[in-house]
Formats: structure tokens, C-alpha cells, sequence
């Protein structure tokens, strides 16, 4: 939630207008698009057409487009449901909901939109509250609950095939992966670039498309959005270029490692835990972060500025936050929890209720804890890289994952499954679509005016409820 307000990293300290023209001369750095206008029409045109075939199909039930229909999306959306693993759908559902928070606080308040002074009283009056402050501060762990989940899915989908010759076996598995993410996303981007939003969301298009280029566009439809050098183009995409890295990279490396030899998998699985929390201690030191640990990205471009005057912003940030070498970490805990799991059902092993309670109560006061033990950060924010902020950056991120799965096991490694309405797992399986489109929706916020009035943390949970 801070990431739009550190003017200390800044040149930009004077205010941007975000509704301003650009006046830079390089090609693709102020929204000239490479591509014809009419184009960015046809995305339109295609969901148009969809959306006909799916109320044809629907209306047409014994028709060819039957299959499109909407009771059979239905059927779907809800089959396959009560699992142990089901206690994981309130986590997914809480991570995209943080995620909400992390950026309905930042791209959701136009002062920090266009870094108005009210920003800075509005960021110190968050951090503020003793309860509230550390939750939205710390919003942007949300992400490591979808890397926990997505490595622990991640294992039990590649273990389904274990017994197959490697490169078929990574064929197969890296085929589905892209095969079931690229059709929403392509389609995603394309609407999201195109004339709809310019039209619908001015501040959407202005900050978040308009600095795109075909670069830009290109690189989230190829999967390494979070390898270019500033997020100013859907900047906040990032996340899943990072997980298809890490699915088509780590996953293939360690699950065949601990197939072939489990002691040289447990080894290189700790050796990229441990690298990456190295990493991240020792970057956030050279770059002077370490005080700033919740520190986010500013996922906007600013019109009518040289992008190599924004540059600086992102300096150490940008390569910390995203980069799956500091990001892996907690997918590869996930990753091991799932292969555990697995095998533990297939042994018929079961935690007894009393070890169980354990594993939650442990797991859930690690996991606060991790969010929490950012205060004195909020408290002292000129203090300097030392032991205690060196130490959290690189590790809390990890930390609160393996928190994560303390609660999850104690939760799904029992003989009794823990019912979940079929509610919650049927909305836990739109979290990547509200991924996708979270954040139009959060530029919506823009225009209510009982949102951008609330000063306190309380009044921003309450304005937020409210809309």
C-alpha cells in the first residue's frame, strides 16, 4: 500500500497529473500505440461473439454449443467438491481479498494516483492505527498465499505423472499449465490495452496501458512481464509471469530431483529457500530497503514524464519484488507441503486431533507474527539497515508461508475432511479471474467520493465496505 507514497526514493516529488498529455518524443514511452486503431476493437468483437455462442449453446442445449452452455459451466464450476484439500479455498479467497486491499489503497486514491500532499498524511495515518496498520501495510502478502497454494498444486499435478520419461512427462505438464492460463489472459490483455477502457476508465488507460507499446503487450502474453525494466505497463500482471516461470522452472527441476534421489531434492529445495533468503537480505542492503520491507511497486506509468526520471523509483525494488529468484521461496515450501500431502494419503497417515490443533495454533501465531513484526519499522522509519530490518526482509516472506502451512496441514492432514459450503470453492476457483480484473475494478473506487474522504485506516475498511 506505501508503494505510491515513498517520495524519499522519488524524483518525481512534484505532483503528476495523470490525466495530463504526453509530450515525451520516444516511440512507445508515451501510448503511441503500434498498431492501427481499429484493432484494438477486435478483442471487443470476439467477446461479443462469445458471449452469442454461450447464450445460443445455453438456449440450444442439444446443439453442438451445448458444451458452451451456461448449466454446464455451472456443472464445472461446482463439481469435484468436499476434499481435504478444501481448507485451502478460504486462503485463496483471502489472498485475492488482501490483494484488493493492498491495491484499493494505493491505484484506488487518486491523491496517491497523482501524489497530492494528502498522500503522505493519508500513509502516516494507516500506519498509524496499532491493529489496521500492519494488515494493509503488509497487504502484499497476499501474494504469498497464491504461492503457497500454486506450489502445493503445483507438486500433486506433477506427481499424477511421475512414472513418465522426463521430457514427455514436462511436455505434458507445461502444455496444460499454458493451455489453461493464455486463452484469459490474451483475452484480458487485449480488451484491457484496447479503446474500451480509454472510453469506460480515462485513469485506467492513462496510468496503466498508455505506456504500453508493443513491448510491453507482448511481454505478458509471453510470460515475462516481470522482467522488464519498470512495471508501467499492466505493471501488476507481474505475478503471473512469475508463476509460469516458476511453475516451467522450479517445478521440473526439484520434483525430478526428489523423484530420482529424494535426499538431492530435499537439499536443492532447501538451497533455493535459503538462496533466495540470502538474496533478499543482501539486495535490500545494497539498495538501502531494508526499512521498507512492505514495500510494494508502483504499478502506474505517468504521463506526460520522462520514464527516465521514474526510473529511480524502482531501482532494487523492482528486481526484489518480482524476480523469481527472490520470489521462490515460498512456492518451493508449498512445493515440498504437496508432495508430503500426497503421500501421506496414499500411506492412509493420518495427524490426530491434538497434533493437529498444534499445527494450526503454531502456524497461525507465525503467521501473524510475520505480519506484525513490521511495526517497529513503522514506528522508527529513518532507521538504518540493521540485524532486526536485515533479517525480516529476508526472511518474512518465507516465514509467513511456512505459517501457512502449519494451518493447512493441520486442517487437511486429518482423517475427518473439514466441510466448506460449496460457496467458498466454487468462488475460490474464480480467484484467477478477479486477479485479472481486480484492479478496473479498484480504479472504480476513484469516483466514490466517501472512499477518497477517508483519512484512517477504520474509515478506509468502512468506505471500502460501503462501495
Amino acid at each position: 500500500m506505501d508503494h505510491l507514497l515513498n517520495s524519499t526514493r522519488s524524483p518525481l516529488v512534484c505532483c503528476v497529473n495523470v490525466t495530463s498529455s504526453c509530450h515525451s518524443s520516444e516511440m512507445g514511452s508515451c501510448g503511441q500505440t503500434p498498431f492501427p486503431e481499429w484493432i484494438g476493437w477486435v478483442p471487443l468483437v470476439a467477446l461479443c461473439g462469445w458471449i452469442f455462442l454461450v447464450m445460443w449453446g445455453s438456449i440450444f442445449k442439444e446443439g453442438r454449443l451445448g458444451l458452451l452452455s451456461i448449466r454446464k459451466s455451472w456443472e464445472e464450476l461446482t463439481s469435484g467438491l468436499q476434499s481435504n484439500l478444501d481448507v485451502c479455498d478460504p486462503l485463496r479467497i483471502f489472498g485475492i481479498f488482501w490483494v484488493v486491499i493492498n491495491h484499493s489503497g494505493s491505484e484506488g486514491r487518486v491523491d496517491i494516483l497523482e501524489r497530492l500532499p494528502s498522500a503522505a498524511k493519508f500513509k502516516a495515518s494507516i500506519r498509524s492505527n496499532p491493529l489496521l496498520g500492519a494488515f494493509l501495510g503488509n497487504s502484499a502478502l497476499g501474494v504469498e498465499c497464491f504461492l503457497i497454494l500454486s506450489g502445493l498444486f503445483s507438486a500433486r499435478s506433477w506427481m499424477r505423472h511421475s512414472q513418465m520419461d522426463f521430457w514427455p512427462h514436462y511436455v505434458q505438464y507445461a502444455f496444460r499449465r499454458i493451455a489453461r492460463l493464455y486463452p484469459s489472459v490474451i483475452a484480458f490483455v487485449a480488451i484491457a490495452a484496447g479503446p474500451l477502457m480509454k472510453i469506460l476508465l480515462p485513469r485506467f488507460e492513462a496510468t496503466m496501458t498508455s505506456q504500453c507499446g508493443a513491448k510491453g503487450l507482448l511481454a505478458h502474453l509471453s510470460f515475462v512481464g516481470n522482467w522488464l525494466d519498470m512495471p508501467v505497463c499492466l505493471g501488476y500482471l507481474w505475478y503471473i509471469s512469475l508463476d509460469m516461470q516458476i511453475h516451467l522452472i522450479i517445478t521440473p527441476l526439484i520434483m525430478h530431483s526428489l523423484f530420482k534421489n529424494r535426499k538431492v531434492g530435499i537439499y536443492l529445495s532447501i538451497g533455493a529457500i535459503s538462496l533466495s533468503t540470502a538474496m533478499r537480505g543482501a539486495m535490500c542492503v545494497m539498495y538501502d530497503t531494508c526499512n521498507g520491507s512492505d514495500a510494494d511497486i508502483p504499478f502506474i506509468s505517468y504521463p506526460g514524464v520522462d520514464l527516465s526520471m521514474v526510473k529511480p523509483i524502482y531501482a532494487g525494488i523492482w528486481e526484489l519484488y518480482a524476480r523469481p529468484q527472490t520470489k521462490c521461496g515460498p512456492f518451493v515450501i508449498g512445493l515440498l507441503f504437496g508432495v508430503i500431502s500426497l503421500e501421506w494419503e496414499e500411506k492412509k497417515i493420518w495427524l490426530t486431533k491434538r497434533r493437529a490443533r498444534v499445527l494450526v495454533a503454531g502456524g497461525v501465531a507465525l503467521s501473524v507474527s510475520m505480519i506484525y513484526f513490521i511495526l517497529p519499522e513503522y514506528w522508527f522509519p529513518d532507521m538504518p539497515s540493521n540485524i532486526y530490518n536485515v533479517t525480516y526482509t529476508a526472511t518474512f516472506r518465507s516465514l509467513f508461508a511456512l505459517g501457512l502451512v502449519g494451518i493447512i496441514s493441520g486442517l487437511a492432514l486429518r482423517k475427518e475432511v473439514v466441510f466448506m459450503h460449496w460457496t467458498i470453492t466454487v468462488v475460490s476457483r474464480l480467484t484467477f479471474a478477479a486477479y485479472l480484473t481486480h484492479m478496473p475494478l479498484v480504479y472504480i473506487l476513484n469516483s466514490i467520493k466517501m472512499y477518497q474522504d477517508a483519512e484512517t485506516a477504520g474509515g478506509l475498511i468502512w468506505a471500502l465496505r460501503s462501495s
